[in-house]
């Protein structure tokens, strides 16, 4: 088989990519901006092809509440932040996507960008997570699921992403783990489709959870399951779901084994919520599985999450296991055409 190029034209990686999701166990309140660097390179050193800068100042909603003009955090410090207050966000004025302070933000990433040996993904908070998340506090909009509100959400979180890609980030990821809780699939729907319009990237979207379950579609007033909801998405590329830990989502990669998917599925195979380092079969199996149904061309193998609650070793291991897997998946998937050509 050829090898293929999929992140930079300097950088060959085989048919089955591997990357993280985002956040990786190292504080920057503990090691400043050595933290960014250590995130890099234990996620390039175990092997992944793309990598993030480790999200090392705060967690995924904090993190991008904190930039907005219209939220209001309880002054938590994002340079400090290592653990969720338990408050959360309050929406207190009308969202002004014209006034983002995502300085600090983008500096860390840029540093990423500049030391890695592997291109480094930009990873927003989207808008439907956000919400879920976030208090409403002013007349500004009638609820939090008025469209305004996710509209100008939406438009903030474009002005971040084009300032992530400014500064070198190969790609951007779009994080919804909401996406599986039921949320309002048709204002999910509006929003990742506006920024994927917006955004002149790749786009990645990550939707952790039950995704096997049926939920109400607020999109055609039926019951659907999750999956098939969010793999209508237009715009997205790739995106990636939960499998290790939530082994009944295989179940939906059987409806490819006769076609393709219309978009790249990144298949979490290691779990994210547990101390116990999978074996490499037990990944290796997850992932043939998955390539059987969905055709190896089509699947990355990444975690089922971030792995900021793990310890580094730990996450490190796992990450390990993970590409080995894969490599040796794409080998043996390899072998096997070689023998029937």
């Amino acid at each position: 088989m050829a090898t293929a190029y999929f992140f930079n034209d300097h950088i060959p990686v085989d048919y089955m990519q591997k990357t993280v999701i985002g956040s990786w166990p190292i504080f920057y309140a503990d090691h400043g901006r050595d933290a960014i660097r250590m995130s890099v390179e234990d996620q390039a050193g175990a092997g992944a092809d793309l990598v993030s800068d480790g999200q090392t100042r705060n967690y995924m909603v904090e993190y991008f509440s904190n930039l907005i003009q219209g939220y209001n955090c309880f002054e938590c410090p994002i340079d400090f932040c290592n653990k969720d207050c338990g408050t959360g966000p309050v929406i207190i004025d009308r969202i002004d996507p014209d006034v983002v302070d995502d300085e600090t933000v983008i500096e860390d990433l840029a540093y990423a960008v500049e030391i890695s040996p592997r291109p480094v993904k930009g990873i927003i908070t989207g808008p439907t997570t956000l919400v879920n998340c976030s208090r409403l506090d002013t007349d500004a909009y009638s609820s939090l699921y008025d469209e305004d509100l996710f509209t100008d959400l939406s438009d903030a979180l474009v002005r971040i992403a084009k300032d992530m890609l400014d500064v070198g980030a190969h790609s951007i990821q779009i994080d919804e783990p909401f996406l599986s809780v039921g949320s309002p699939s048709h204002l999910a729907k509006y929003s990742i489709e506006y920024l994927c319009k917006r955004i002149p990237s790749d786009i990645s979207l990550h939707v952790c959870g039950d995704v096997y379950k049926e939920i109400m579609d607020t999109i055609t007033d039926e019951d659907r399951r999750v999956f098939d909801i969010v793999m209508g998405f237009r715009g997205v590329d790739s995106v990636s779901f939960s499998f290790a830990g939530y082994p009944q989502n295989k179940m939906v990669l059987g409806q490819y084994i006769n076609g393709r998917p219309p978009k790249k599925i990144v298949v979490g195979c290691v779990r994210t919520d547990s101390e116990r380092v999978e074996t490499v079969n037990e990944v290796y199996n997850l992932l043939r599985y998955a390539s059987w149904c969905a055709g190896e061309d089509n699947v990355i193998a990444a975690p089922d999450c971030g792995m900021k609650i793990l310890s580094r070793d730990i996450a490190y291991r796992k990450l390990q296991v993970m590409c080995e897997a894969a490599d040796k998946v794409a080998s043996d998937l390899d072998h096997e055409s070689s023998l029937v050509r």
